[in-house]
């Protein structure tokens, strides 16, 4: 096998062409695997199974081979007509010999790339202000079809900066509408620790949750909070957030467990929490545990 020390030098440009076509491969690759991954991830926000997603797949697989079948089926018929068998295919239709049937055509779902930063491991020990290193400290996820943003901005009267998600519009093409902002910042333990506490106010948006996670198959779920138009501190004791673990392809409610170490911090505003219909923006600020 010819090795790179052995091309010679007038034909390295086509070696570079062949090696960055190489790589965009790998990388489209890389990019639909994460796509896929997103919407499974919002089909089990609904508690839909991850077994009827490979159900799914396979029946739209079925459907398409179906739709294919009766479009090639049409052709055969119409060049039959067109050759003068006009004649026999009108007595077979009127004896009901054949049948031809409408397959429901599935569109193909629009994809779009979901931006994310890669967070850094910190500990959290100071509240959460939003500086100029915050974007290494956060990310925000939403599905393909929901455009959205999100930007830390400084805001009179408060110290560094604010985090502000703005939801131009939820889209629910492919599945549920999903906007999180998310830390994996997060105390090592929340032994002593009472509260969640955080500065917000917004417009247009209506409701958020807090999420507590740890790992993929365990979640603590704050009560539906009220987004108020003008700046508030909101306490959500940790008592007051519902237990899930995920089990059998759905999240089920595990009562009020207190989480004693967590992973993740995520504030949803998506599906269960705004209609898709809604958009507007939200400010947050102080993020803390006390």
């Amino acid at each position: 096998m010819l090795r790179l020390k052995d091309i010679p030098p007038e034909e390295m440009p086509e070696v570079v062409r062949v090696a960055n076509e190489l790589y965009e491969k790998d990388r489209r690759r890389a990019e639909q695997d994460q796509e896929r991954r997103n919407y499974v991830d919002a089909a089990e926000e609904l508690g839909v199974p991850p077994e009827y997603m490979e159900q799914a797949a396979q029946e739209l697989h079925r459907r398409r081979v179906a739709e294919a079948e009766v479009k090639n089926r049409s052709k055969v018929w119409k060049s039959v007509a067109i050759g003068g068998g006009v004649g026999v295919l009108t007595v077979f239709l009127m004896m009901g010999m054949f049948t031809v049937r409408s397959v429901e055509t599935v569109p193909a779902t629009p994809v779009q790339q979901v931006a994310q930063a890669q967070p850094e491991f910190l500990t959290q020990v100071a509240p959460e202000t939003f500086d100029a290193g915050a974007a290494n400290r956060w990310t925000f996820t939403m599905n393909p079809s929901t455009r959205a943003t999100t930007t830390f901005e400084e805001e009179e009267g408060l110290r560094r900066g604010v985090a502000v998600i703005r939801v131009e519009q939820f889209g629910t093409t492919g599945g549920p509408h999903r906007a999180n902002f998310e830390s994996i910042q997060t105390p090592p333990s929340l032994a002593g620790k009472k509260e969640i506490q955080f500065d917000l106010r917004g417009q247009g948006l209506k409701n958020i949750r807090v999420y507590l996670e740890r790992g993929q198959n365990e979640r603590w779920r704050s009560p539906e909070l009220k987004i108020p138009s003008g700046w508030q501190s909101v306490r959500v004791p940790l008592g007051n957030f519902q237990h899930q673990v995920h089990s059998g392809g759905r999240w089920r409610t595990r009562g009020r467990v207190r989480p004693d170490q967590i992973d993740r911090v995520s504030f949803k505003l998506g599906d269960f929490m705004n209609e898709p219909s809604a958009k507007g923006e939200v400010r947050l600020d102080n993020v803390r545990f006390e």
